[in-house]
C-alpha cells in the first residue's frame, strides 16, 4: 500500500495537538534565551529541540500543508549548534566534580584547566549568540496556526507504528554493531539510535493510548548510563588539545596526564562492562534479544 495522506482520527488529532505543545514549548525555551541563561536552560532547550525534531520528522511522513520544511530546516541547524555549547557545559560541570575526588594538590596543580575550558566555552556560547535564529521564532510562530487536519487513505496509527518501528530496527543494528566490536564509536551509535527511538514511542505512547510505561523507563535508565559514558568521554577528549598542554608546567602536565589516563580508564571500563551491567534493562526493552 501506498503511503499516501493520512487518515483523520483521534490519534492525529492528538498529534496535531502534541505537535502544536511542542513547537510552542520550544518557542518559549528559545525567545528567553540569552547570554546569562543558565546550563539547565540549555539542556531544556536542547531537549525541547529534540523532541520537535522528532514530532516534525513524523509530520514529514504525513504529507500535508503545510509541509513545515523551513521549521524543520531551523530545527536541524539548532540542534548542530547547541550540541557544543551543552558538550562544553556537561565538559565544565564533570571536571569540576572529577577533580574534587583527586587529592589536595592534584586540584590546585590542575586549577587551570577549569580556567581554560571556561575560556573555551565562552567563545563557543559567544559564536552561538552572534547566529541569527530570527527566522526560526517566525516559523515557530506561524506553524501552530496552520497545523492540518485533512483525511487520507493510510491510518495515522499505521504509520506511526511504522517509523516507531524502524527506529526500533536501526537501534537494534546498532546494538548488535557494539556487541561485535565493544568499542567506544559503535557505543556511540547506539546511544545516538537509542534516544531517537525513545522520542518516537513517547509519541506513540501519547497518541494511541498505549502507553508502554515499564519500556520508557528502561530506556531512560539506559540512556543515563550512555549519557554518563559519552560524558567521561567528551571530558577526556577536551584535555588532549595541544594548547591546554603547553600551558601546564612540568608538574601540572604528569597530574594532567595521570587525570586523563584515570578517565580514559574509566571509560574504557563502562564501556567494557556496558552489557553486562544493564543486561535486565536491555532485555526488557528488546524483548530478550540482547540479554
Amino acid at each position: 500500500m501506498k503511503q499516501g495522506r493520512i487518515h483523520f482520527q483521534a490519534p492525529f488529532q492528538k498529534f496535531t495537538s502534541l505537535l502544536s505543545q511542542g513547537i510552542k514549548k520550544f518557542y518559549k525555551d528559545f525567545n528567553s534565551l540569552n547570554k546569562s541563561s543558565s546550563k539547565a536552560h540549555i539542556h531544556r532547550l536542547r531537549v525541547s529541540t529534540r523532541r520537535l525534531r522528532a514530532l516534525l520528522s513524523i509530520y514529514k511522513k504525513c504529507r500535508l500543508k503545510p509541509e513545515l520544511a523551513s521549521l524543520r530546516s531551523d530545527i536541524k541547524s539548532l540542534t548542530q549548534a547547541l550540541g557544543p555549547l551543552r558538550s562544553w557545559d556537561v565538559t565544565l560541570s564533570l571536571l569540576k566534580t572529577c577533580l574534587a575526588r583527586t587529592r589536595p594538590a592534584m586540584q590546585r596543580s590542575l586549577k587551570f584547566v577549569v580556567a581554560e575550558l571556561q575560556s573555551a566555552r565562552k567563545k563557543i556560547r559567544n559564536r552561538f549568540q552572534k547566529k541569527h535564529f530570527a527566522k526560526i521564532r517566525r516559523h515557530a510562530a506561524e506553524a501552530t496556526q496552520a497545523l492540518p487536519s485533512k483525511s487520507g487513505s493510510v491510518p495515522f496509527s499505521t504509520l506511526l507504528l511504522k517509523q516507531s518501528q524502524k527506529a526500533k530496527k536501526r537501534a537494534e543494528g546498532a546494538l548488535r554493531h557494539y556487541r561485535e566490536q565493544e568499542a567506544l564509536r559503535p557505543l556511540h551509535e547506539f546511544r545516538i539510535q537509542l534516544k531517537k527511538w525513545r522520542y518516537l514511542r513517547e509519541i506513540e505512547a501519547a497518541c494511541l493510548d498505549n502507553p508502554p510505561a515499564a519500556t520508557l523507563a528502561s530506556m531512560k535508565t539506559l540512556q543515563d548510563y550512555l549519557g554518563e559514558t559519552h560524558d567521561l568521554e567528551v571530558l577526556h577528549q577536551a584535555l588532549q588539545t595541544p594548547a591546554l598542554r603547553r600551558k601546564a608546567g612540568k608538574q601540572a602536565q604528569k597530574d594532567l596526564q595521570s587525570f586523563s589516563d584515570r578517565l580514559e580508564s574509566e571509560v574504557a571500563a563502562r564501556c567494557s562492562a556496558f552489557l553486562k551491567a544493564n543486561r535486565r534493562v536491555l532485555a526488557e526493552i528488546f524483548e530478550d534479544k540482547a540479554s
